[in-house]
This record gives structure tokens, sequence and C-alpha cells, in this order.
């Protein structure tokens, strides 16, 4: 059942959500660099392999630098106006 929460994530949580939407856009960038630089004959077997694994690495240090500096404007705005999240929550249990 989804419902409605409103809170402020920690700096480390807006980072790492940060960090994860940065990689996932360095994955689907990894086609479209795949077919641009193939397309330029400047492919080579280790281009490849830069393109397969630093576009998502780059997206995710570049998510962390974001969510990094961005993390002051983020808890004004939380703090002024507020922000809802609807989703799903759940409670992890310590073992």
């Amino acid at each position: 059942m989804d419902q409605t929460f409103k809170l402020k994530l920690s700096f480390l949580s807006l980072v790492s959500i940060s960090a994860l939407i940065g990689f996932c856009a360095g994955l689907i960038s990894v086609p479209i660099g795949l077919v641009r630089f193939s397309m330029l004959d400047q492919l080579g077997i280790s281009g490849f392999f830069v393109i397969m694994f630093a576009l998502p690495l780059v997206g995710a240090i570049n998510g962390c630098l974001l969510g990094f500096f961005a993390y002051p404007a983020y808890a004004w705005i939380t703090k002024k106006i507020g922000f809802s999240y609807k989703g799903t929550i759940y409670e992890l249990l310590d073992k």
C-alpha cells in the first residue's frame, strides 16, 4: 500500500540517492556513447571498455557531487516549504 510521508533526508541519504540516480543515468548513456563513437569510427576495444565502465562511474561521481553541493538548498527548502514523498517505505529490523 502506498502512503504519503513528509520527511527530510539526511545528508548521506541525499548524496547516496543522487549517486544512484547518476549511476543509472550513466548506464542509460552507455548505448548512446557506443553508437556515437562507433559512427565516428573511433571506437576501439579500449574505447568500448572506457565507455562501458567510465560513464556509469562518472555519473555516480557527478551525482555525489551534486548531492553534496545541493544539500544546503535541499535542507532549506524542506525546512521552509516541506516536501512530501509518496511510495512504499519498508522498516529495516536490526538482528
